[in-house]
């Protein structure tokens, strides 16, 4: 039976966490509003195209749309934080779980396109 390079399959860690809430959003669009997403649908091509063909371009160009997207969605969270009314633990849990997410997303799309530019040296 083969080894599994543990470095290798963890080097892929950012790429996979990208592609599971690209398709969990997709899951939670189609199941609560019986709607499609072409973005989240666009985002799961995009992310397995950069799998299959390990593009150089298509790692940053993905990196940056994650990033400012991770960006704005903080944002987003710290303003509707500010619509809890003060010292509401529902509001402190909503903020830690989407800074929590975003933060974690933002340093992902950092740290994805880094193993695309190290393949080729």
């Amino acid at each position: 039976m083969k080894k599994v390079n543990v470095r290798k399959v963890l080097s892929y860690l950012p790429e996979m966490s990208v592609l599971l809430v690209a398709i969990c959003w997709f899951v939670d669009n189609l199941l609560g509003a019986f709607a499609v997403n072409g973005y989240a649908l666009g985002m799961i091509g995009v992310m397995l195209a950069l799998l299959i063909r390990r593009s150089r371009v298509l790692a940053v160009v993905l990196s940056v749309i994650t990033g400012l997207g991770s960006v704005y969605m903080l944002l987003a969270v710290l303003s509707e934080f500010h619509e809890f009314p003060d010292g509401d633990p529902t509001g402190m849990q909503f903020l830690v779980t989407g800074g929590l997410i975003f933060i974690s997303l933002g340093i992902m799309a950092v740290l994805m396109p880094w193993k695309y530019f190290r393949e080729s040296n």
